[in-house]
């Protein structure tokens, strides 16, 4: 029985509850936002690579941009970016929001 018991206080530890976020994160609506800004620089970076054959790309300068754009920093985009990784299910419901978002985008012509 002491057994048992063991073993169901291990379990239960390893449980995986949800935490709520930092305070220091970007919120989640700007951070699907800053997602759906992500996903278009890296389609710009690998057009412009790929078909405009540039051999240097402005990567850094489009982000620096989009940084200043949405009031947030480089770091703070790392920070939370790597909360929602070892947040999956957050992760995936923020990309899913971010999907949507570009396709609003397109509708509008932004």
């Amino acid at each position: 029985m002491k057994h048992f018991l063991a073993i169901a206080l291990l379990c239960g530890a390893g449980s995986t509850e949800v935490s709520a976020p930092p305070t220091d994160l970007i919120e989640r609506e700007q951070f699907v936002h800053v997602l759906a800004d992500v996903q278009l620089i890296e389609a710009r970076v690998k057009h412009e690579v790929m078909v405009e054959q540039r051999t240097e790309s402005p990567a850094k300068g489009y982000y620096e941009e989009m940084y200043t754009e949405r009031k947030i920093t480089a770091e703070r985009y790392k920070v939370t970016y790597q909360w929602y990784v070892e947040h999956p299910e957050e992760l995936k419901e923020v990309y899913e929001a971010a999907v949507v978002e570009l396709g609003r985008r397109k509708e509008k012509g932004e």
